[in-house]
C-alpha cells in the first residue's frame, strides 16, 4: 500500500543506474522456483544467456518481474506451464515476456487489470489472494521507466505480460 501511495503523490523515486535486465530476471525466477516446483509447474526461459545493460532501477524491475512471475504461478493450475523471454525490442529497447497456461484474463478485463484495486471475479481471483495492487504498481514503475507493460493472451492459452523497457 506504501508503494501505491507513492505512486498516487508522486513520490516513488527511481535509483537508475546501468544493470543486467537478464541479471534481475533471473533473480526474480530464482525467488518463485520453489513455489513452482512444488506445484509442478514447469518454467522454460527463453533469452537468458547474455546480459542486457539498460539504465533501470534494478530493484524496482525486479519487483515488476517477481509480481508478475507471482501472477502466473498463481493463476496456472498444478503441472501447467510459465515461459519467460527476454528479447531486444526495435529501437533498442528491452521487452520481457511472462506467459503462463492458466485461465487467462477474463474477456473484457483486458484494460481494468492495470486499475487501482481491480481483481477479476472469474476463476475465484480474489479466493486466490492479493489486494488488486501488484499490476496498478507495476505498471507505474514501468512507467517511470519510460516503457509500457500491457497484458493479453499468451501462446499457452492463458494470460500474457509484456514489459517493454527503453
Amino acid at each position: 500500500m506504501l508503494d501505491a501511495a507513492r505512486v498516487e503523490t508522486g513520490k516513488l523515486i527511481l535509483t537508475r543506474r546501468s544493470h543486467d535486465l537478464v541479471a534481475v530476471v533471473r533473480d526474480a525466477l530464482e525467488s518463485v522456483r520453489a513455489g513452482a516446483l512444488s506445484r509442478g509447474i514447469t518454467v522454460t526461459t527463453e533469452g537468458m544467456d547474455g546480459p542486457l545493460e539498460r539504465d533501470i532501477d534494478p530493484n524496482r524491475i525486479y519487483q515488476v518481474v517477481a509480481n508478475l512471475l507471482s501472477n502466473a504461478i498463481k493463476f496456472t493450475p498444478d503441472n501447467g506451464q510459465i515461459e519467460v523471454v527476454i528479447a531486444r525490442a526495435p529501437g533498442g529497447g528491452a521487452l520481457v515476456r511472462i506467459g503462463d497456461s492458466g485461465p487467462g484474463i477474463e474477456s473484457g478485463d483486458e484494460g481494468r487489470v492495470f486499475d487501482r484495486l481491480y481483481q477479476s471475479h472469474a476463476n475465484d481471483a480474489a479466493v486466490l489472494g492479493g489486494l488488486g495492487m501488484g499490476l496498478f504498481i507495476s505498471q507505474q514503475i514501468v512507467h517511470l521507466h519510460g516503457g509500457q507493460l500491457s497484458g493479453g493472451r499468451s501462446p499457452l492459452g492463458g494470460a500474457e505480460f509484456t514489459c517493454q523497457l527503453p
